[in-house]
């Protein structure tokens, strides 16, 4: 639908130039989502407060995470040398998104269609990839021949497969592309949308009387349309505007019908579904403000729910990012995502174990205050320190805590 409206090169670095094309909105396609009101389409979805929490957590966690590249013949942070500075790729992937922006992008578009698509416009001299555009997963179409090759084509135009970044999630055997969750899912997000549009409607469009009032006696006949009327206004010309009680005889009584708000609102509807969503995604319910029977979290464990979370959900996307953005360097660099600052504890549990590290000889000291964002110790701290605490030795050539 969208159409080819303009072209802004931009300057990425000496000698390097990038292109970023410009399309027009999908008006029709965003017009389509807001009309949809019971998530039957993956955009409209996103207004399910669970399935935006889950697709959030990730992808914003996910983009947090520092990628670094390394040197070395074995993977790992201590057997290989940082890359200072860093590959092109890994800081501005692309013309208008550094790597933050970037791998939130890809990480939504994974989370909700299961394919994240995007076209290289610059590869370096050996033909690696150096500037990635994510295309709109849903211009994107793909079809697999009889004889096994793969055609794209954006917008109508075919894209050859070498220029096209396809990264895939959730792969079935015999597919060339990664099934979408939210599809799967269809089910149970239009069950909570339904919910939550009527407890809304409930309230909203008044499509229930707010009391009765009836009369009690047995002589009283059978009242008509006028009389009605005229009882209905009398009654509420003596409510309006004022705050004291009424005076009803003749056998009139008024009953204010309730309904409970947790019936209303379907809440126990809504605390399921939130949760069957939520395993959509390998998500605890907690993560996104839920809450699941019997459990309860709590200060003491917050550190373990992030480590359950790492282990459960993140790590799943953490090593495919690693391996999709190592493929854009040479041979013996690889790709590191710093999880330390998610992985943070308490004050004092970490300078307890900087404590053990530092009296171990597995760390010096200034790595342990540089791990806290503080610059060295100068000559002057050191000999403060020293004074006043006599028993110290500094060890040869480093600065002591």
């Amino acid at each position: 639908m969208g159409v080819f409206s303009g072209e802004r090169t931009i300057a990425a670095g000496p000698g390097e130039s990038r292109a970023l094309t410009f399309i027009q909105p999908l008006i029709g396609a965003h017009l389509n989502a807001l009309n949809e009101l019971h998530g039957g389409d993956i955009d409209s979805a996103l207004r399910h407060q669970t399935v935006w929490a889950c697709v959030h957590l990730i992808s914003s966690i996910m983009s947090m995470m520092p990628p670094y590249a390394y040197k070395g013949g074995t993977q790992g942070f201590g057997k290989a040398n940082q890359l200072d500075p860093q590959p092109v790729f890994l800081n501005q992937p692309s013309a208008d998104a550094d790597i933050m922006d970037f791998i939130y992008m890809g990480q939504m578009s994974l989370l909700l269609r299961g394919n994240a698509y995007g076209i290289i416009v610059d590869r370096d001299m050996a033909g690696r990839a150096t500037q990635v555009e994510w295309q709109h997963p849903d211009q994107v179409h793909v079809k697999q021949e009889d004889n096994g090759t793969v055609e794209y084509r954006v917008r109508n135009k075919t894209i050859p497969n070498q220029d096209m970044w396809h990264k895939r999630a959730y792969r079935v055997p015999g597919s060339v592309v990664g099934l979408s969750p939210i599809e799967h899912a269809a089910q149970t997000i239009r069950l909570g949308e339904n919910a939550r549009g009527f407890g809304s409607r409930f309230f909203e469009d008044g499509g229930h009387p707010s009391g009765l009032i009836t009369n009690e006696t047995t002589t009283m006949k059978e009242i008509g349309a006028d009389d009605a009327q005229t009882i209905k206004q009398r009654f509420m010309a003596a409510i309006r505007n004022s705050r004291e009680p009424v005076v009803m005889g003749g056998g009139w009584k008024y009953q204010q019908i309730q309904v409970k708000p947790e019936e209303s609102q379907f809440l126990n509807t809504l605390k399921l579904n939130d949760n069957g969503v939520c395993k959509f995604f390998g998500i605890q319910p907690e993560m996104v403000g839920g809450a699941s029977e019997g459990s309860a979290i709590t200060y003491a464990n917050v550190e373990d729910r992030m480590l359950d979370f790492l282990s459960r959900c993140m790590n799943f996307w953490i090593i495919r990012w690693e391996r999709w953005l190592q493929n854009e360097l040479p041979g013996r660099q690889y790709v590191k995502f710093d999880d330390k600052p998610l992985l943070k504890t308490d004050l004092l549990s970490r300078w307890r174990a900087y404590h053990l590290m530092a009296a171990s000889h597995t760390i010096p000291p200034d790595e342990i205050r540089a791990a806290e964002d503080l610059p060295p110790l100068t000559p002057a701290q050191t000999a403060q320190i020293l004074e006043l605490n006599p028993g110290l030795v500094q060890p040869q050539g480093q600065s002591e805590v």
